[in-house]
């Protein structure tokens, strides 16, 4: 384990833990977001921001698009004000009250959907958006699902095993990542259900630097 991944395990998350025991308002981008204790606040690590200013760069108008892992549904929420026919998922059954209730203060009209991945999912998207975990280590809890990816990164091999179901031959998927994280075991899944990973953006905060990547499915050989 990295310096900067030891900083974040032994001071931030810990400090974020408890600031997420209490229920939060969140206000960025001219919404309002309520954040409930138990569901991942988008303010913290960045990688929600970053993947939200990215969004205003696409055409989303009238595409559809599906957002893996939602939490208080700020991404799917901005996706849906700018044009986008929206579906938002995740596994935490909090975060999907969390997005509902946000989806209607904020007056979008988005598909919230409670599922592990892409279980309760039937049809395919335009774009797909994910802010993944990337923790290596077992869930216990449902909140635990938006750090942890499974001691073995199993959510990463679910992720890609079912990637196809949802993904049409135009899909443009698009995941944000940190060098904190396990890249190369990432690529090395992504390899084995034969998809690669193009950097499309990058920027560096003061503890790391963070990565968008557009994800291509790659023929078999």
């Amino acid at each position: 384990m990295g310096f900067k991944q030891k900083l974040i395990n032994t001071f931030y998350k810990p400090i974020l833990q408890q600031y997420l025991k209490k229920d939060r308002t969140y206000k960025k981008f001219g919404l309002t977001l309520s954040v409930p204790s138990g569901v991942f606040h988008p303010a913290f690590f960045g990688t929600t921001l970053f993947l939200a200013k990215f969004i205003t760069t696409l055409s989303l108008k009238n595409k559809t698009l599906l957002e893996v892992g939602c939490g208080a549904g700020l991404l799917s929420i901005l996706a849906a004000k700018s044009g986008a026919v929206v579906t938002a998922i995740d596994i935490n059954p909090k975060a999907v009250e969390a997005t509902k209730t946000n989806n209607i203060q904020n007056s979008t009209n988005i598909s919230v959907i409670e599922s592990n991945l892409f279980q309760n999912v039937s049809q395919t998207f335009d774009f797909i958006l994910v802010n993944p975990p990337f923790f290596k280590k077992n869930p216990k809890h449902h909140w635990e699902y938006a750090w942890l990816a499974g001691q073995n990164l199993e959510y990463f091999h679910s992720f890609f095993q079912q990637l196809n179901t949802v993904t049409h031959t135009e899909s443009s998927i698009y995941m944000v990542l940190a060098e904190n994280c396990p890249l190369q075991e990432i690529f090395s899944i992504a390899q084995q259900y034969h998809y690669n990973f193009i950097e499309i953006v990058s920027q560096k905060l003061f503890y790391e630097k963070q990565m968008i990547y557009e994800i291509k499915q790659r023929e078999k050989q």
